[in-house]
């Protein structure tokens, strides 16, 4: 029984779209691996030796490419770790597949070895359906399934057979990964219409989200006429198109623009601006696929993917706020002082970084301080597209490692920028670079702050001794350097004077040479010059206020 449930189970994730898998080793799904490895399957077999950086390997992969990817796991806490990733996926709505073997039902509840309770394991973050313990569980688990959210079937097995069951060709049904928006029926935008009709300027919030730097995208945001605040995740930061609407000086423009609406597209924004709308009288309206606001007080949330709103209605023009541009001009100067007057911060090197990284490649971004800064800092015409990422459903910072390698495309760059706590959650990540094919090349590289650089901001740490923040920072003096010697990986080291200059000579393209390595580059920026320049941000004349009194 336990080679035709395993078929089944096989079969069924092929006819869901899933063509890679991500296989951990064990004893309990022993049946499940020998199906994959001697059945008819033909997709992406990566085997990794611990169960939560397969996850969110995975997980890169459906960022990638929209489609589903599976990640199989033994019994017991195993499948326990696959938790983290499960709610990143779901609040993402990413197309994630849990298969995870158990122990017989009658084992449960009994504290026999690798016995725990796996129904229900990961609670409001994936979608269970019952055990697979019998033939045509599998396919009624998977039916009506959609991927917007993860799915789980655990896999009741006896004791391992070894046998094998031919059910024929596996059929993988794939969805292309930049498929036409599909439009929506004209009555689901009654609310998105209401909206428009409000009265009052009107702000856009573009974050990851598919489609919406495509023709039928930019033309729907040219019609709506607001100014854009685009984050690097939506392809459109340095949209030549929509160079009239895009905010350039980062959110300090938005510090009391007398705006009244926000449309936010896709993600939920990074910023500080987007947390303090949960005190404002702004109305907001958000389309995501998720359906989830990103907001506790009242706002409405089209689940959707904007570009298919894009496709199906003609916008309504919106008035604007008044004197953005200027203060937009005005913001983008003041930013440009301070990146030139503090080079050794860490804004300062990632606007560097950003000019080396020039494309077509992959770039991810790897927790909420770098996608802040790369957002505000980094120059915003590269030579071609860089397909740029970041884990923004739960806003945490596990698995970003192993995210990125998931997202890896061959014969291009790939650059991941991490902070070092990041790094530090993620070390196992490399692993997954065994099995890549010889012309994929990875750079690493990690903003060494020395800690939680990001908690530095919070203005109820001010008060506090650098004993008492440590707490908070997760300070530390730990270099990278070992790491890279544990992975035979590249290792630079940039930090001191000469930082700026050596951020700027690092080889954007030799990575295509037979003899270049995959490598980390650990960063150490200047933190006197780090929180000087942050300073100068807070500084009202960023916003252009000044001189506007």
């Amino acid at each position: 029984m336990n080679a035709r449930i395993a078929a089944e189970v096989i079969a069924a994730c092929g006819r869901l779209g899933v063509r890679t898998f991500c296989v951990c080793a064990g004893s309990r799904n022993h049946d499940l691996l020998l199906q994959l490895l001697r059945g008819p399957w033909q997709g992406e077999m990566l085997p990794f030796f611990e169960e939560r950086s397969a996850a969110f390997f995975a997980l890169g992969r459906c960022l990638a490419g929209g489609r589903p990817a599976a990640v199989l796991t033994t019994s017991g806490t195993a499948a326990a770790e696959l938790l983290p990733a499960a709610i990143e996926a779901h609040y993402q709505a990413l197309p994630l597949v849990l298969v995870t073997a158990d122990r017989p039902l009658r084992f449960r509840g009994t504290g026999a070895p690798q016995a725990i309770e796996q129904s229900h394991l990961f609670g409001p973050y994936a979608d269970y359906r019952g055990d697979v313990t019998k033939p045509g569980d599998a396919e009624w688990a998977c039916q009506g399934w959609k991927g917007r959210h993860p799915l789980h079937l655990n896999v009741p097995l006896e004791e391992p057979t070894g046998e094998t069951v031919q059910t024929g060709q596996v059929a993988m049904l794939l969805r292309p990964p930049d498929t036409e928006p599909v439009p929506l029926p004209r009555e689901e935008l009654a609310s998105f219409r209401r909206f428009l009709r409000l009265p009052g300027p009107c702000v856009v919030a573009v974050g990851q989200c598919r489609g919406m730097d495509g023709a039928v995208g930019i033309r729907f945001l040219d019609r709506i006429g607001a100014p854009i605040l685009a984050e690097a995740t939506s392809g459109l930061r340095g949209h030549p198109a929509l160079e009239h609407l895009l905010i350039k000086g980062g959110e300090a423009v938005l510090r009391d623009l007398p705006f009244r609406k926000v449309l936010r597209l896709g993600g939920v924004p990074s910023g500080r601006w987007w947390r303090d709308l949960e005190t404002s009288g702004v109305e907001v309206f958000s389309m995501a696929p998720s359906g989830f606001p990103g907001l506790a007080r009242p706002s409405e949330c089209l689940a959707c993917e904007p570009s298919a709103v894009a496709a199906t209605m003609e916008p309504v023009r919106q008035e604007v706020p008044a004197g953005w541009e200027i203060r937009d001009i005005m913001a983008t100067h003041w930013l440009t002082g301070l990146l030139q007057r503090f080079p050794g911060s860490e804004p300062s090197l990632l606007h560097d970084l950003s000019q080396v990284i020039d494309g077509p490649g992959t770039l991810f971004l790897g927790n909420s301080l770098p996608l802040r800064e790369w957002n505000l800092a980094a120059k915003r015409k590269q030579a071609e597209r860089l397909r740029c990422f970041a884990l923004r459903g739960a806003n945490g910072i596990d698995g970003a490692l192993s995210t990125f390698l998931g997202l890896c495309e061959n014969g291009q760059e790939n650059w991941g920028v991490f902070g070092d706590l990041t790094t530090l959650y993620d070390l196992a990540a490399p692993w997954a670079l065994r099995h890549a094919r010889r012309d994929l090349r990875v750079r690493f590289v990690v903003l060494n702050n020395g800690g939680g650089g990001i908690f530095r901001h919070l203005p109820s740490l001010r008060g506090l001794s650098e004993g008492e923040k440590d707490l908070f920072y997760g300070g530390h003096y730990l270099s990278f350097e070992p790491w890279a010697r544990m992975w035979n990986l590249g290792y630079r080291l940039i930090a001191g004077e000469r930082a700026q200059e050596d951020v700027l000579g690092l080889p954007g393209s030799s990575w295509k040479s037979d003899k270049a390595r995959d490598e980390i580059i650990e960063i150490r920026p200047d933190p006197a010059q780090t929180q000087e320049f942050w300073e100068g941000m807070r500084d009202p004349r960023a916003s252009g206020l000044e001189s506007e009194g």
